[in-house]
């Protein structure tokens, strides 16, 4: 007579599985020294993973277990119309981030052109063209009527 029917194998499958009553039912089960087994709750979804030591010191570990379900195929596919939905989403995104850098373009050449035509001022006040048709610079200009007035 086999005293460990728990760990009794036949043509490879598990023949007999030890039903226990509780914790209670999972201390009283016999069990070699230096060995691991699992037993399984009566009338629960809980089974116990029991391990012994050199001397035969039993730990007691309790679990509980379900039936992991089977993915749905709508969680793993997504539907023609979901990516027409995420198609559109993509254009948004893409329409928003085209506006952004047309407007930020603008901004920069808003501000190059001001500073193009700050800089053609101050080119401009330097070289202005005479009504006389002189086109010296302002700075020999005041130069020169400088000397002119003071002869």
């Amino acid at each position: 007579m086999d005293l460990y029917p728990a760990n009794s194998i036949n043509t490879g499958f598990l023949t007999d599985l030890q039903k226990v009553s509780g914790m209670s039912g999972a201390r009283a089960v016999l069990t070699r020294a230096n060995s691991r087994m699992a037993v399984f709750d009566d009338s629960d979804d809980l089974f116990y993973i029991i391990s012994t030591d050199i001397n035969n010191n039993k730990t007691i570990v309790r679990y509980r277990f379900y039936e992991e379900p089977e993915p749905k195929p709508e969680d793993v596919f997504a539907s023609k119309e979901e990516i027409r939905e995420l198609k559109g989403e993509i254009e948004n995104v893409q329409q928003s981030i085209r506006d952004l850098t047309n407007a930020i373009t603008n901004s920069l050449n808003n501000s190059s052109n001001a500073q193009s035509y700050t800089g053609s001022n101050n080119y401009a006040k330097k070289h202005v063209q005479r009504p006389n048709g002189d086109s010296r610079s302002n700075e020999y200009a005041q130069k020169s009527n400088e000397s002119e007035s003071n002869n």
